[in-house]
């Protein structure tokens, strides 16, 4: 696994006990799958989580892109952050990447930002701390998009506001 920059560690903590704020994470930007991939239903998904609640999320599959927008609950950054704080974002196990969609995660804050190598799409679910970050990042996806996106077949409920 590779190590964390010193500004993630202290933003994200070494004890794994205390979540970051809002405040100190302005943007995670989760993109999976494939424009153009034919065995990709759903295509490329940009979901973007902003510290003010706001979420965007953008699909592209062969050059039809959609857009979608929502605000999530309060405290679902924060669950994702100490989720990728416990798969310790932001290495990832050594892993062949296939042809094929992948996965990527990037955290900005005020003083900079980091992301993760892209991880194979059916692998990256399987480590702990990232297999609970996606499977709340997938179910913002099906949320944001008001279940026209199905990309997991049992999202968390109750993510956005309505």
């Amino acid at each position: 696994m590779i190590g964390r920059p010193g500004w993630l560690t202290r933003l994200l903590g070494s004890s794994g006990r205390h979540a970051p704020t809002g405040a100190e994470v302005l943007r995670i930007v989760y993109e999976s799958g494939s424009e153009f991939d034919p065995a990709d239903p759903f295509g490329l998904c940009v979901l973007d989580l902003r510290s003010d609640g706001d979420v965007h999320l953008t699909t592209r599959r062969r050059a039809v892109e959609r857009a979608y927008r929502a605000t999530m609950r309060p405290g679902v950054l924060e669950r994702v952050v100490r989720n990728l704080r416990e798969g310790g974002f932001p290495g990832v196990p050594e892993h062949v990447v296939p042809a094929g969609p992948t996965r990527r995660l990037q955290v900005h804050t005020a003083t900079g930002h980091q992301q993760t190598p892209p991880m194979a799409f059916h692998e990256a679910p399987r480590w702990p701390g990232y297999r609970e970050a996606f499977h709340l990042l997938d179910s913002l996806v099906v949320a944001v998009s008001r279940g026209e996106l199905p990309v997991v077949p049992d999202p968390e409920p109750d993510l956005t506001e309505t």
